[in-house]
């Protein structure tokens, strides 16, 4: 079976307190480059240790 990978790209804009202030992100294959957001929620699953 053939495999596909694709790309999400998150891009965090900083103050000099390294605050973030802006958040952009990018999905080549689904035609998004650099798209601005106000929100961003990721949730990173661990299947051994199941938290």
């Amino acid at each position: 079976m053939a495999t596909h990978k694709s790309q999400i790209s998150i891009e965090v804009d900083l103050d000099e307190n390294k605050i973030p202030e802006k958040l952009h992100w990018s999905a080549p294959d689904g035609g998004v480059s650099r798209q601005e957001t106000k929100a961003l929620l990721l949730s990173v699953w661990d299947d051994q240790s199941q938290e």
